[in-house]
């Protein structure tokens, strides 16, 4: 397994007032993906509680964690430190208090993999001491409790919401409690319950009341929110009351306070903040990984962190930073890799599940296209966790091959591309398809293309892909007829034995490679790139995949060579390539069909060069390989905050 990059790293661009700020992060990931923990800022150090490990719903001893992990603010690059282990339980809530942690209630599972399930909740209150690095068991709660929330104000903490598991039916607690951290031994003192028995809510404090947002009751997911005034002793002064409904999916949502600001997200993924008249809820930032049951912490005066929780591809060891003050806030993950991986022109596919980066050539500079240039070497990386399966390596080296997932789960096609055989490298027609059941590569005839191409642009629209430009390159034709450009547009067809590439009879009006290209509605756009004579292209042109009729549009501002388009929404976005002359291009475009090209960023804050950008969920992702010994895949992912909402959670 590769090395884990431990460093953080914070830099804010200093490009001028007007201009929009932009932080990066990079916070060390947890060593095991964990969800239904407990997570608490005490001083200048973050720590994690017990929680569900492994697949989800999957619920046994070995399923429960016993770790307490610490991470120093002051010294994050140490990466997480182990301390005395926690009671092992899920469902559990973790706060600070005068120096020390408390561990409240959770799911204790008392069967083992396999075997039929036992659960049950836990009245268990502990309290830790870093001085002495021990957990202290104190005067439990008065019912056993999961799946609930507490919080800290002044010297007392709440308990509210959840359950109790252990009989034949679960128990909706329509109770609450609260106690004097102060005093000894802990007395709990009855306080007024919430008027919907809720559990998987948050529970967190807005300024001189408490807030208990979201959750489920016996009916289904909520996004209720209920608000309890408290009196400078901390005691209730009235009955809870409604407050204003989380705008977004309020199920295993996560909520905490920054000074007198009460923030929570949304199982979209939208960072919220409570207003201050309490009558509405307004939107600050957006996940770029989307999660329930995570945690939500203060980072510092103008930040949250967002850490761990599940999505539905598994449990997440990595966490977020997110600017409450409307930075842009670019989350940095950085991977060693396998030596053979291609640095530049790899086939990438991405989807909801994974990143796949096969081939490539190994040389950062251009025009390196000796045999072992040519990288064979295949990976998948999972964005849940960012664990790395290398893939079977391909038959010999190859770049700039089109690659699209197949109809079978695992499956990946490769047409085209350009390689190195035993005389020169030229441009390919075969297609290859990976099987990862079988772990090979198989040659599909009925993928091959009709010529030799290589750089085009791929799509997917309207249930088929497409290939668009390219060059056809054969040194064996002599200097004048070695380059020819590829017009026909081509239609590939999955459909099980029916699979095949289909001559559209659409040529494109000009030649065209090497260039951006993504799909608005019905309409394909082709943006950059190099022309016939190597001349950079500054027209967009523009397919109606429905007509084959083409149309121009307005060019972005600057013309770019081998750049990535990538679309949320109806928007679309342009980064990376390089500008003739001028080297590589490092700002951050969006195209809108009724407003045209506008600059959201002017400087993304990392290197751009031979950088693919790829959509996970409603986020971009910007991935590198660095060329050093041995390689490593960085990845910045970022939420823009103009991006639409893509992914929901339900109760499944």
């Amino acid at each position: 397994m590769p090395r884990l990059a431990l460093s953080l790293a914070s830099a804010v661009l200093a490009l001028g007032s007007s201009l929009p700020a932009q932080e990066v992060f990079e916070v060390p990931r947890l060593p095991v993906g964990l969800s239904s923990f407990g997570a608490a800022r005490l001083g200048d150090a973050v720590h994690v509680a017990a929680g569900h490990v492994g697949r989800a719903h999957a619920h046994s001893r070995e399923n429960l964690s016993e770790r307490h992990l610490r991470l120093d603010l002051a010294k994050p690059h140490a990466g997480w430190t182990a301390l005395a282990p926690a009671l092992a339980v899920q469902g559990t809530a973790l706060v600070a208090h005068s120096g020390r942690l408390y561990r409240l209630g959770g799911l204790r599972a008392e069967n083992a993999a396999g075997e039929p399930e036992q659960l049950r909740s836990l009245a268990s209150v502990a309290c830790f001491d870093p001085a002495r690095g021990a957990w202290e068991e104190l005067n439990p709660l008065p019912e056993p409790r999961s799946s609930h929330d507490a919080c800290v104000v002044g010297d007392r903490v709440y308990v509210v919401g959840g359950w109790t598991l252990g009989g034949e039916q679960p128990a909706w607690l329509r109770t609450a409690w609260t106690a004097r951290l102060d005093q000894r031994p802990l007395r709990w003192e009855a306080l007024v319950a919430p008027t919907s028995p809720r559990r998987a809510a948050a529970l967190t404090a807005h300024g001189d009341a408490l807030a208990f947002v979201g959750g489920m009751h016996a009916d289904g997911a909520s996004s209720a929110v209920e608000l309890l005034a408290l009196t400078a002793e901390g005691t209730p002064s009235a009955a809870w009351v409604a407050g204003p409904a989380l705008p977004g999916p309020g199920f295993g949502t996560a909520a905490c306070a920054l000074g007198e600001r009460c923030f929570a997200t949304s199982g979209d993924g939208v960072l919220w903040e409570l207003a201050r008249d309490r009558e509405r809820w307004i939107e600050r930032a957006r996940l770029a990984f989307p999660r329930i049951f995570h945690r939500l912490l203060p980072w510092d005066d103008a930040h949250v962190l967002a850490l761990g929780g599940a999505d539905r591809t598994g449990h997440l060891t990595h966490a977020e930073v997110l600017s409450v003050e409307g930075a842009h806030c670019f989350q940095r993950f950085t991977l060693e890799l396998p030596r053979d991986l291609g640095v530049q022109r790899a086939s990438v596919h991405a989807d909801a599940h994974a990143l796949t980066w096969i081939g490539g050539n190994r040389r950062a500079e251009a025009h390196r296209f000796d045999a072992d240039d040519f990288a064979r070497a295949a990976l998948r990386l999972r964005w849940c966790d960012f664990a790395v399966e290398e893939l079977p390596a391909l038959p010999s080296g190859l770049q700039s091959a089109a690659c699209f997932a197949g109809e079978r789960r695992g499956e990946l096609h490769l047409l085209g591309g350009f390689g190195a055989d035993a005389e020169e490298a030229r441009s390919r027609s075969s297609a290859w398809t990976l099987d990862r059941a079988s772990r090979t590569w198989k040659l599909t005839p009925s993928l091959a293309l009709p010529q030799p191409r290589t750089q085009a642009a791929l799509l997917e629209a309207h249930g088929a892909h497409w290939l668009l430009g390219g060059l056809d390159y054969d040194p064996a034709r002599g200097e004048e007829l070695a380059f020819r450009a590829c017009l026909e547009v081509l239609r590939v067809e999955l459909a099980g034995e029916a699979t095949r590439v289909v001559e559209t009879g659409w040529r494109l009006p000009r030649a065209r490679r090497a260039c951006a290209a993504f799909v608005l509605g019905s309409e394909a756009y082709l943006v950059g790139g190099l022309g016939e004579r190597f001349e950079a292209v500054d027209i967009v042109d523009v397919l109606d995949l429905a007509s084959g009729a083409w149309r121009t549009e307005r060019a972005p501002r600057a013309t770019r060579l081998s750049a990535q388009a990538a679309v949320l929404g109806e928007r679309a976005y342009l980064a990376g390539g390089t500008l003739p002359a001028r080297g590589a291009a490092r700002s951050l475009e969006v195209f809108e069909r009724e407003h045209g090209w506008r600059e959201l960023l002017p400087e993304l804050p990392f290197a751009t060069q031979h950088q693919e950008l790829l959509v996970r969920g409603g986020a971009l992702a910007f991935v590198r390989v660095e060329p050093v010994d041995p390689p490593r895949l960085v990845v910045h992912v970022l939420a823009p905050h103009d991006a639409p909402t893509l992914t929901a959670f339900s109760r499944d």
